[in-house]
């Protein structure tokens, strides 16, 4: 039960980001960048570029709330899923700090630990790279939380078609009642 209501809790703060992002996109943005400082001292900087609102907000609102992220890559994000939907044209719908699933797939055929990454509604982006979900798996067992945000879609420089997508990924500690 707590679990729920820690789930609902992160993606009602979640959407709250997504709508300030959504706010300060325009002359906002711009602003951060040539203000870096002083609004945003411990400001994490990331290396995708075009990311400056992205970086405040997570810094602001959600690591705070962790002790361990990594942004990644999604693998096999330009295949198509077993149902035949387009991987591409699902990243295409999602909003940067969307709240995403991670499934891990223990009789995936290619790899026991293979853990996909899904939007909430179970349409499925691809999967956490190989050494990622190694990670993952290791944590195992411990009083961990792992969970992810959506970032941004990668697309291709000449065609600008989606090609994949990073995400990032948040550790939490777990209440020692939920253990």
């Amino acid at each position: 039960m707590i679990g729920i209501v820690l789930l609902a809790a992160l993606l009602l703060l979640s959407l709250a980001i997504y709508i300030a992002l959504r706010r300060t996109k325009t002359s906002d943005s711009e602003e951060l960048k040539d203000h870096q400082t002083e609004d945003f001292p411990d400001a994490v900087m990331s290396r995708y570029p075009g990311s400056d609102a992205f970086d405040a907000a997570f810094k602001k609102h959600i690591a705070p709330h962790t002790n361990r992220y990594l942004y990644t890559k999604i693998a096999g994000a330009s295949s198509n899923n077993a149902d035949g939907t387009s991987r591409p044209s699902i990243i295409k719908k999602c909003e940067p700090m969307e709240l995403l699933r991670l499934e891990v797939e223990s009789n995936n055929p290619d790899d026991p630990k293979a853990i996909a990454v899904k939007r909430v509604d179970g349409s499925q982006l691809g999967y956490l790279e190989r050494r990622v979900a190694t990670d993952l798996h290791r944590d195992a067992g411990e009083p961990w939380s792992w969970s992810a945000l959506f970032m941004q879609a990668n697309r291709h420089p000449s065609t600008d078609e989606v090609v994949g997508a990073v995400i990032v990924l948040t550790r939490s500690q777990l209440d020692p009642e939920e253990v």
